[in-house]
């Protein structure tokens, strides 16, 4: 198996790359196949250039404690892929 870039000289930090490596294969996969449960018709890959498009913003309003985060503007695709995957995230009001 091949992970790129390893910049890596150490024995031990080069397990930990690999180990992260294997924990974000393992959370895509299982990303990828909740969506597919509900209707997300297209591969690991389409999904991940979905997920890495979807911008998200934080709005301070005045007398808040609390930031509020709203997302930007969405394509249908990447609605209906947060929509699969369980992530609700106010519209821009």
């Amino acid at each position: 198996m091949k992970m790129n870039p390893a910049f890596h000289w150490t024995d031990s930090k080069i397990r930990v790359h690999a180990l992260t490596c294997i924990l974000a294969l393992l959370l895509v996969r299982i990303a990828h196949k909740r969506a597919r449960a509900k209707a997300f018709d297209h591969g690991a890959e389409r999904m991940m250039e979905l997920l890495t498009g979807t911008r998200t913003a934080l709005v301070y309003y005045p007398k808040s404690m609390k930031p509020q985060r709203i997302r930007c503007r969405l394509t249908n695709e990447q609605e209906e892929l947060l929509t699969s995957l369980g992530c609700e995230i106010p519209k821009v009001r």
